[in-house]
């Protein structure tokens, strides 16, 4: 098989970019996960330096390892690890988190669907489903796009993509009672259009959107921050890294499609020798490895 990577060299790059975004993201915003957003500013101030940040910053959660063992093994192994104890329905973004790999293997919606609904663990919600599908089809979106078409002029279409994917995927998983991802990522947009500034951004995020663990709130603050910063992954991981509550999930979400768009090149050197040394991964491996499956 003559490898997908080797004749399209920006599909490797925003691959990689996808990966490297992913634990870019869950690294920054971990220094403020689960705290208020105003205990952040006060204990850190302003987070813009993932080096300056405490000793040890850039080790990744179990979600970003998980997603990263998915795409080592794909298709050999293709379940992530799943958690040990699991009660009732699951309807947190970390469907989105573990599954995001098959945005780069995947490049149709019925595809993405048929992915999604297989892979997601037993008693994924409805809402849990719609988020993996809206994030992985934003991501796919990108990856497939022509290779000029890193400007933000383009979210607006990788975006329909994600929403596509979502209502490909809205009679599967347990029903449950919750609002809608798509509308609640609208409302994330409009915020992150019209805010004032970062600051007013997070904030607005924060009240209005929510960031919790919930699908319903986590998807659409990720989706809040990709636009926010033009789908620049450095900027998108600052803004998680200032965001609180779950920050580093929403940043992992935000920051990978961020390096679906923009590529690993618009990384720094730095940042990423930093982060692959720390974590033990080389994101390029693992994403040529999964364009091979993309062909």
């Amino acid at each position: 098989m003559v490898l997908l990577h080797q004749s399209s060299p920006h599909l490797l790059d925003r691959s990689t970019g996808a990966l490297l975004g992913l634990v870019l993201g869950d690294a920054m915003g971990s220094p403020g996960r689960g705290r208020p957003q105003g205990q952040v500013r006060g204990h850190f101030g302003w987070i813009t330096d993932l080096l300056a940040l405490p000793q040890g910053a850039g080790s990744v959660s179990a979600p970003t390892r998980a997603a990263f063992h998915l795409a080592a093994h794909w298709p050999e192994t293709p379940e992530p690890p799943r958690r040990r104890r699991q009660h009732g329905r699951l309807r947190t973004s970390i469907t989105a988190h573990h599954l995001l790999p098959l945005g780069i293997t995947c490049r149709s919606v019925d595809q993405l669907a048929e992915q999604l609904t297989q892979l997601a663990p037993p008693r994924t919600t409805t809402s849990s489903l719609a988020g993996a599908a809206l994030v992985t089809g934003i991501v796919s979106a990108a990856v497939e796009a022509p290779a000029e078409a890193t400007d933000p002029a383009f979210l607006p279409a990788y975006l329909e993509m994600g929403f596509r994917a979502a209502e490909a995927v809205s009679g599967a998983g347990v029903p449950d009672a919750a609002a809608s991802v798509i509308q609640r990522s609208l409302l994330a947009r409009e915020i992150a259009v019209r805010a004032a500034d970062d600051e007013d951004c997070l904030e607005q995020l924060y009240d209005l959107v929510g960031t919790s663990a919930l699908a319903v709130e986590s998807v659409p603050a990720a989706v809040g921050l990709l636009v926010r910063a033009e789908a620049d992954p450095t900027h998108a991981s600052v803004l998680a890294a200032n965001l609180g509550g779950q920050a580093s999930r929403i940043g992992a979400l935000a920051t990978a499609m961020a390096g679906a768009v923009r590529g690993c090149s618009a990384i720094s050197t730095p940042w990423r020798e930093h982060l692959e040394t720390i974590n033990t991964v080389c994101a390029e491996h693992v994403g040529a490895r999964l364009l091979t499956q993309r062909a």
